[in-house]
């Protein structure tokens, strides 16, 4: 996983980069941390406004206590993540970290008798632009557009994120780039949901425009097969990825 990023929030990357893709929000999962929400993370810690969205006054002691900065609380996702009968949560959070954890990183909280308490805290991981599937087994997965800044260069990939009992794990799917000179540009445009294979079970649909001085300009989409417990990249996408991981590491 990219752990580069600049201190520029995953929101303004991503209109600096896309301004009208995926234009209708509704199909993201993300809403904004309620104040419950953000007292249960912050514990003994004040809880302040930042922003326009709620947040620690004070590192929390569960991340890098070193750095003297709020940590912000702005989105998060409801769903059954570590166990198909748990009410959880799971927040986006920015500061508290230091440039090589993203600047952030993520939280699970579960819900028990109206009371909220974090399970773990994984620094670097960052939720953005984040799509929900149900498994099999009644557990959802996220699939999520993150974004890293580096040296003037912004890249990001889409990864299908899991969550265990102790701790989440992750699946890169398909990485993208932006150069500040604009020689390789692979921009996200599109991610959706559809049942491609008639089975009833949503799968993921990615899509990228190439373009730059360096490359042809071209649309590309990637289809992944969900049957509910993993995502297979389908056969008529084969190529299509082969042709997007080339350009990619042409400029890496």
């Amino acid at each position: 996983m990219f752990k580069t990023m600049s201190s520029l929030s995953l929101l303004t990357l991503c209109s600096l980069i896309h301004p009208t893709a995926n234009s209708n929000p509704k199909i993201y999962v993300e809403q904004k941390v309620d104040e419950k929400t953000a007292s249960a993370i912050c514990g003994e810690q004040p809880v302040i406004r930042v922003r326009g969205a709620y947040a620690c006054a004070i590192c929390p002691t569960f991340a890098d206590a070193d750095i003297p900065e709020p940590m912000l609380l702005q989105k998060m996702v409801l769903g059954k993540f570590s166990n198909s009968e748990a009410d959880e949560i799971v927040v986006d959070t920015e500061g508290c970290e230091p440039h090589s954890n993203n600047f952030g990183g993520m939280i699970l909280l579960e819900q028990l008798d109206e009371e909220l308490s974090i399970r773990y805290y994984e620094p670097g991981y960052r939720l953005n632009e984040c799509l929900k599937f149900e498994s099999s087994k009644g557990r959802d997965v996220l699939v999520c557009n993150e974004i890293y800044q580096s040296q003037g260069n912004v890249f990001g990939q889409y990864a299908a994120f899991r969550f265990g009992l102790e701790e989440a794990s992750w699946r890169d799917l398909q990485n993208w780039i932006y150069t500040q000179d604009g020689e390789f540009i692979i921009e996200p445009t599109k991610a959706q949901q559809a049942d491609l294979n008639d089975d009833g079970i949503l799968d993921l649909v990615l899509s990228f425009n190439a373009r730059g001085t360096k490359i042809s300009t071209k649309k590309y989409t990637i289809n992944y097969l969900f049957d509910g417990h993993i995502f297979t990249l389908a056969d008529d996408s084969e190529n299509t990825k082969e042709q997007l991981d080339a350009l990619f590491s042409e400029w890496n």
